[in-house]
C-alpha cells in the first residue's frame, strides 16, 4: 500500500497499463464517473498519456475507483442455518445458493455453512456462531475486492486467495481482536 501523505487520498492502486491503454480509457473503465482521465493524469504528474507507454505503472487513488457491492454465495449448508437480512424482518432458513448482502448476519444453531466470496477465498462458518458481513465490495474490473465481516459469537475457518494487489482486504473482526489472514491457508477464528 502506498500512503503518501502528500497526495492525501489515501491508498494507491498501481495499475501497469496494456496496450493501447491510456489515462482516458483508464479513467472509463475503473474509475467513478465524477473523475476524468485528465485529474488521473495529473495525479501521476502527467500532462497526458503520450508521457505513459505499455507497461509503465500508474499510481490510482483506491477512493477513486468505481465500487460496487459484490455478494457473497451460500456453497453448502448442513444442520440448522439462519440469515436476518440487513433491512430487518425475521429470520429465514438457510440454504445453498442463496445470496448474503452486506449487513446480512448468517446464524447457526447446530449447522454448518460455506460461503464464497467474490475473489473465490471461502469461509466456514461453525455450529453455534453468528457472523455479520460488514462490507462486500469490488472495486471495478481491478479484481480487488474489500470483504470485513464481524464474528459476533462461535468460530469460522477461512481460505483466503492470494491477495492480487495492495488495495484488496480480507477482515475478520471479533470482540477481542481483528484477524488479517494470510492468504492461501485455511485458519480457525474462535
Amino acid at each position: 500500500r502506498d500512503r503518501s501523505p502528500s497526495r492525501g487520498l489515501g491508498d494507491v492502486y498501481k495499475r501497469q497499463l496494456k496496450p493501447g491503454e491510456s489515462f482516458d480509457r483508464v479513467a472509463r473503465e475503473l474509475l467513478r464517473a465524477d473523475v476524468s482521465g485528465r485529474q488521473l493524469a495529473s495525479y501521476n504528474g502527467a500532462s497526458s498519456s503520450s508521457h505513459f507507454r505499455q507497461g509503465d505503472r500508474v499510481r490510482i487513488p483506491i477512493a477513486w475507483l468505481r465500487q460496487q457491492p459484490e455478494p457473497v454465495r451460500v456453497i453448502a449448508v448442513s444442520g440448522h442455518a439462519q440469515v436476518r437480512s440487513s433491512s430487518g424482518g425475521s429470520l429465514r432458513r438457510l440454504g445453498g445458493g442463496d445470496i448474503i448482502r452486506a449487513g446480512d448476519t448468517i446464524i447457526t444453531r447446530d449447522g454448518v455453512v460455506s460461503v464464497e466470496l467474490a475473489d473465490g477465498s471461502s469461509v466456514r462458518i461453525n455450529p453455534s456462531s453468528s457472523v455479520v458481513f460488514n462490507r462486500l465490495t469490488r472495486y471495478g474490473r481491478t479484481g480487488m475486492t474489500d470483504t470485513r465481516m464481524r464474528l459476533e459469537r462461535g468460530g469460522l475457518s477461512n481460505r483466503v486467495n492470494p491477495l492480487i494487489e495492495e488495495g484488496a482486504r480480507f477482515e475478520i473482526e471479533t470482540l477481542s481482536l481483528i484477524h488479517i489472514s494470510e492468504p492461501t491457508r485455511r485458519t480457525p477464528i474462535s
